[in-house]
């Protein structure tokens, strides 16, 4: 492989293209200031508008998110585990239902795993500019971003709704998706014996069931036999 051939797969840091409307809480005020960096896959951005850096398939998906101080990105969750590497900054990271069930303060170099399951968010609180990487599995990174219910509800009071499409309508602009994104109960922390109904590989008191981690449509043989043999709720961890 040439040198020329390899241009394809380089991104220089002074080259990166920011999409400052890629998520639903774009206008959210406190998450207002952020800029998204999609530089290996196609991530998991909302926005049309979003640059795509490598496109090439490479098994996962590599992103970045640069905020200034006190700029938040909002309680979210992914299909697979995410991965975050501090480049610079001093951040903030939370989980939980409301954010609160937990936290860490992480620093330059630092890298953190969260699992799937646990909506998770993060903040600048340092006195600059700062910037992490976010790594997601699968070359469709997960298949999208599931919101916690009160950023869903916040980012359409500002005039932002998401689409069952996975695109972002701006209802300021007069956008309006045929189908909406509603808020749904997922308690936000990854624990055991909390139960949900599943039925058609459907997750009833959700819009994804996520017995260890099957994903929107849930395709479990035993999730299927469990409901036509009456066992109507199993053990699941949200």
């Amino acid at each position: 492989m040439t040198i020329n051939s390899m241009d394809g797969r380089i991104v220089r840091y002074g080259e990166l293209k920011p999409c400052k409307t890629a998520f639903i809480d774009a206008h959210t005020p406190g998450s207002d200031q952020k800029e998204n960096f999609t530089i290996i896959g196609g991530g998991v951005s909302e926005s049309a508008d979003q640059h795509v850096h490598i496109s090439i398939p490479h098994g996962f998906n590599i992103g970045a998110a640069g905020q200034p101080p006190k700029c938040r990105n909002s309680l979210h969750d992914h299909n697979t585990a995410e991965v975050f590497f501090v480049l610079s900054g001093r951040w903030r990271f939370f989980w939980g239902r409301n954010g609160d069930a937990g936290e860490v303060t992480l620093e330059q170099g630092d890298i953190f795993n969260i699992p799937t399951g646990i909506f998770r968010g993060f903040e600048n609180i340092g006195t600059d500019y700062g910037m992490i990487m976010a790594i997601l599995g699968g070359d469709d990174a997960g298949g999208g971003v599931h919101w916690a219910p009160q950023v869903i509800e916040d980012a359409a009071d500002h005039g932002l709704i998401l689409g069952e499409n996975g695109k972002l309508y701006d209802t300021k602009k007069g956008e309006s998706p045929a189908r909406w994104r509603k808020p749904h109960a997922h308690d936000g922390t990854k624990r055991f014996g909390k139960t949900r109904r599943t039925h058609n590989g459907r997750c009833v008191a959700q819009p994804r069931c996520t017995v260890l981690g099957h994903g929107r449509l849930c395709r479990s043989r035993t999730c299927h036999s469990d409901w036509r043999n009456g066992i109507v709720a199993r053990q699941t961890r949200v």
